[in-house]
This record gives C-alpha cells, sequence and structure tokens, in this order.
C-alpha cells in the first residue's frame, strides 16, 4: 500500500525527466545534424523512463489496485 501511494507520487516527477530528457537528446541530435552517441544515450534513457511509467500505470490500474488507495 505504501508502495503504490509512493508511485503515484513519483509518477508525475518520473514523468517530467521523462520529457525533459528526450528534450535534450533531441536537441542535441538536431543541433549536430548527425547522430549524437550522447543525445541518443539521453534519448534512450528518456525513453526507458517513459516505459516505466506506462508500466507502472498499467500495474496500478490495470490490476485494480487504485481502489485501495481512495
Amino acid at each position: 500500500m505504501i508502495f503504490l501511494k509512493f508511485s503515484l507520487f513519483i509518477l508525475p516527477i518520473l514523468a517530467y525527466l521523462f520529457g525533459h530528457l528526450l528534450y535534450v537528446g533531441l536537441k542535441r541530435t538536431y543541433r549536430t545534424q548527425k547522430i549524437s552517441i550522447p543525445g541518443l544515450g539521453i534519448w534512450v534513457a528518456g525513453l526507458l523512463i517513459g516505459v516505466v511509467i506506462i508500466l507502472l500505470l498499467l500495474f496500478i490500474f490495470g490490476f485494480g489496485l487504485a481502489y485501495w488507495l481512495f
């Protein structure tokens, strides 16, 4: 129960990091007009954070555990 409430608190922070990492990675890649390895790494890290957010949402709401929170 504590884990679920904590994850609901963390999800907006992870979503912000996801968007920020995608923005920084794509900006760095487009600025050099070639595939930048650090920019691509930042983009992949942002994408992984996004996948974790989606999996947490599916876990929390897909199994009906949100009912116990409210």
